[in-house]
């Protein structure tokens, strides 16, 4: 901004040297009483760099009396170091004169009597008369704005210093926030992983207790062992969903392009019960090809279909995947027809041990949702849930396509509500 009125008054300047000029040329005569009352300091200097005329502001800018400046060489109203060179320069600008501001892209100095400097803006405008060639100059003092450049660049670096100061103690802290994760993540792991051995044996001898002298006991007494059992029983199912949610958490795994097909199908072998036997129906259309870790595509397709099993009606639980293409990602859809999710969990169901029926009712740990939010978002996407009571439930993930290719048929009719 500051720039911009400098270049308006150095512009203003140019325009009454112009007006000046044109004067001149018309009159053949030397500058009128006009310019000793403009409020702009000019000076005028023949070809030889003397000083012919200083108006009255130019007098008040430099420090001088009036009549003092005439007939003193130009090179006195600049610093030392800029005398030198200023008859060559005055030299090239005579060879081929032309109105223009001075040295541009210059800072320019003046010499006060006092000795004092100040930055200035030059405009330069040369004119002929029958004594020679003059060059009429408005000069314009530019201190306040050079120092509100200055506390400009002061303040911008006084805000980088700051911004430099706050990034390296924000990354200080997520360093510190990352080395926490993961010596959780770790001890999840093997806490997890070394508690499994112990609730095996629980269970295994308790059983075998209860086959031993189950008989000799009293009803109480083999409830009370049938309860041992099943605690450690759904403790061991704890932990290992504990731990598959602390490897869907690691982030050290590298992504490779991996078949949606194939992770698919091999999700569905894994589950239990024969897909053949018309108990259950399961399809998909044609996958793509995504960046993936395949243990934890298969983890997450495993998980969905063991979710839509779990709470399914009573017709025939139908279970299958779409995909669709959109914005730079793939949505990927896993749809079912079971009894569906009240509006108000859509959102609390990736929620880790969050449970929408008694444990009576359905089975599992609230965890399974939760590990398949922690992987999509490994993947760099997103998964949400639409459902109607009663009517089934789709659930939606992305995945996103950049650099991988993949010849896919791509149908939209199961993506109309995922827009």
């Amino acid at each position: 901004m500051e720039d911009h009125k400098q270049r308006r008054a150095l512009q203003s300047v140019l325009e009454d040297l112009r007006h000046e000029r044109e004067r001149l040329a018309a009159s053949n005569s030397r500058p009128s009483a006009t310019v000793d009352a403009a409020p702009t300091a000019m000076l005028m200097v023949d070809s030889g760099g003397r000083i012919v005329l200083a108006n009255a502001r130019a007098n008040e800018l430099f420090g001088y009396q009036p009549t003092e400046l005439l007939g003193q060489a130009i090179e006195v109203l600049m610093p030392e170091r800029f005398r030198a060179e200023h008859p060559n320069h005055r030299r090239d600008f005579l060879t081929s004169p032309a109105a223009r501001p001075m040295g541009p892209g210059r800072d320019l100095y003046g010499l006060r009597k006092d000795g004092s400097e100040f930055p200035v803006s030059v405009g330069l405008s040369p004119f002929e008369t029958e004594e020679g060639t003059f060059v009429l100059s408005g000069i314009v003092d530019i201190t306040e704005s050079k120092k509100l450049e200055e506390d400009q660049r002061k303040l911008n670096s006084e805000l980088e210093r700051r911004v430099k100061e706050r990034t390296a103690e924000l990354d200080e802290v997520n360093q510190a926030l990352k080395n926490t994760n993961a010596e959780l993540e770790q001890f999840a792991y093997i806490a997890s992983h070394d508690l499994q051995e112990p609730l095996r044996k629980v269970s295994a001898f308790c059983e075998l207790l209860q086959e031993e002298v189950g008989g000799e006991l009293s009803g109480d007494a083999n409830q009370y062992i049938g309860y041992v059992v099943d605690g450690a029983r759904r403790m061991r199912a704890l932990i290992s969903d504990l731990l598959m949610y602390s490897r869907a958490t690691r982030t050290g795994r590298q992504l490779v392009v991996t078949d949606s097909n194939a992770a698919w199908d091999e999700a569905v072998a894994l589950m239990d019960f024969d897909p053949a036997d018309g108990s259950v129906q399961i399809t998909r259309d044609n996958l793509p090809h995504v960046l993936a870790e395949k243990v934890g595509l298969v983890q997450l397709f495993q998980n969905l279909i063991s979710n839509a099993l779990k709470y399914r009606s009573d017709a025939t639980p139908v279970v299958h995947a779409a995909i669709a293409q959109r914005d730079g990602e793939w949505l990927f859809s896993v749809s079912d027809n079971g009894i569906g999710i009240e509006p108000q969990y859509l959102e609390t169901i990736f929620v880790i041990f969050k449970r929408l029926h008694a444990r009576d009712a359905y089975s599992g740990t609230g965890i399974g949702l939760a590990v398949c939010k922690k992987i999509v978002e490994r993947l760099g996407g997103t998964i949400w849930a639409e459902s109607k009571p009663g009517e089934g439930t789709t659930f939606y993930f992305t995945v996103p396509n950049e650099g991988v290719s993949s010849d896919v048929c791509i149908s939209d009719e199961n993506f109309a509500t995922a827009d």
